[in-house]
């Protein structure tokens, strides 16, 4: 036994993750969503092994709606190709012995968690906008071909909709999703007919493209048939086992309702402000995951703005709370601490968005074959960095420059060999009347300056103010 005190000469921590390369960069006039980004890249880095793990101490799985998320992230930040394609290969190969993709791979314990298995749809769909691997394509679409017809076949029920006794979840909120028609499944399954039709289209699978989105136009109408509630002006999280509908309602199901084009006008107007405000007595976000649909729901309205309020709030909170890697949820849900984990890359949504939106270079066409380069500033002064796809970077810096920062909006642009792109300028012609483009032709398109570049350009542009 010791009888003495012990001295700690030397305490060293070995960090392993997947070797992702820092392809991805972004930087701004806002230092806290420079530490946001970063922040967030670290966590994605360490949730990565050999495939993406949840987090890197607490359960090291690879969950599959998590992936989905962390792939868009891991495009932003690494585009790590392999990484993003095992993922989804892995989670394919759970259909020889479940009628769904099952919602962690590879696995023991045959899971279905409802919402994760047509996330993994996303997930497919956006590996190969990012890749344009065509045989890679090929070779997984039965997979998703087999998941929507099981769907059908398997579990709807006599009112044509999805009704399965499974694991329901979708967010650490408080959402009513203990019963077999839940909604937020149901607009899921939605997206997932939108792009396993376009898949079919790109493949040449024109019987499976008219059913597709056949079952979704009826799902549309089933949604709205019965899972409306037209006192409280807002979809119900779900039906009860005696077909009546649940009390609960929240800011997810009606956020998933705009995002995915479920609701009508009329009723569209009514919750439109749920996806930033959600009124009294509905649901509130509880995870960064979560939260992530609902800015791409606000986004799709063209709300940046909101977007960019949540991303300073929210994980501006956790920053200031001392968070290196982000949360697994917001403060409030665990009653004794203040995450129920504290590195979590599910909750790295900000890493996409910003380089996406505010740094502004994307994919327009599969594999970055063109790209649309059209920066959101909203109250930034500059932005720099790089955009990673398959076959190198886009580099993007702009800056307003001048009289309060708005004499000029000046902007470089640099593209790998194979990638052409589309320039939106973010300034009004009106106002800006003179481009220099490099001797690329500036025209006038919805409002904004628009510049075709060809692929592997390097350009300066410059837009200025009128006398």
């Amino acid at each position: 036994a010791m009888t003495g005190p012990v001295r700690v000469r030397t305490l060293r921590v070995l960090f392993a993750a997947h070797p992702s390369a820092r392809r991805g960069a972004f930087a701004c006039s806002d230092a806290l969503l420079n530490r946001i980004w970063e922040v967030g890249r670290h966590t994605l880095l360490c949730c990565s092994e050999d495939t993406f793990t949840d987090c890197p101490t607490y359960e090291q799985t690879l969950w599959v709606g998590d992936a989905r998320n962390e792939s868009l992230i891991n495009y932003a930040a690494h585009g790590d190709l392999p990484l993003t394609r095992r993922c989804a290969e892995l989670t394919a190969e759970s259909l020889f012995r479940s009628p769904l993709p099952e919602s962690q791979v590879p696995s023991a314990w045959d899971a279905i968690l409802t919402a994760w298995s047509y996330m993994w749809i996303m997930m497919v769909e956006e590996h190969w906008r990012w890749t344009g691997d065509l045989e890679y394509l090929r070779a997984i679409y039965p997979a998703v071909r087999t998941t929507l017809r099981n769907t059908v076949e398997q579990f709807y029920d006599e009112r044509g909709l999805m009704a399965i006794d499974t694991w329901n979840m979708f967010d650490w909120a408080g959402i009513d999703d203990c019963h077999k028609v839940v909604t937020h499944n149901e607009m899921f399954i939605v997206d997932g007919f939108a792009r396993a039709a376009y898949l079919a289209e790109v493949l040449g699978e024109a019987e499976d493209r008219a059913w597709f989105e056949q079952q979704r136009a009826a799902l549309i109408d089933n949604i709205n048939t019965h899972l409306w509630n037209e006192e409280r002006g807002a979809y119900v999280d779900a039906l009860l086992e005696d077909g009546s509908q649940s009390p609960k309602v929240s800011q997810q199901v009606q956020s998933l309702a705009i995002l995915y084009g479920i609701a009508p006008p009329e009723r569209l107007a009514r919750i439109a402000g749920c996806a930033a405000a959600p009124p009294e007595g509905m649901t509130r976000v509880g995870s960064p995951f979560a939260l992530f649909f609902i800015l791409e729901a606000l986004v799709s309205q063209g709300r940046h703005d909101e977007v960019m309020r949540i991303v300073r709030k929210e994980w501006g909170e956790m920053i200031r709370h001392g968070a290196t890697t982000f949360w697994e949820t917001f403060p409030g849900y665990e009653k004794d601490w203040w995450t129920r984990s504290y590195c979590h890359a599910w909750s790295s949504a900000p890493v996409y968005f910003l380089s996406r939106y505010q740094l502004g270079a994307w994919w327009a066409e599969p594999g970055y074959a063109k790209a649309l380069v059209a920066p959101v500033p909203l109250d930034l002064v500059w932005a720099q960095g790089r955009v990673p796809t398959p076959r190198g970077e886009i580099g993007v810096f702009w800056r307003f420059e001048g009289e309060g920062g708005g004499r000029a909006f000046l902007m470089d642009v640099a593209l790998p060999a194979p990638t052409a792109a589309t320039v939106i300028l973010p300034v009004n012609p009106a106002e800006y009347p003179a481009v220099e483009a490099g001797g690329f032709a500036a025209e006038q398109k919805d409002g904004r300056w628009t510049i075709e570049l060809p692929a592997g350009t390097a350009v300066n542009i410059a837009a200025r103010r009128g006398v």
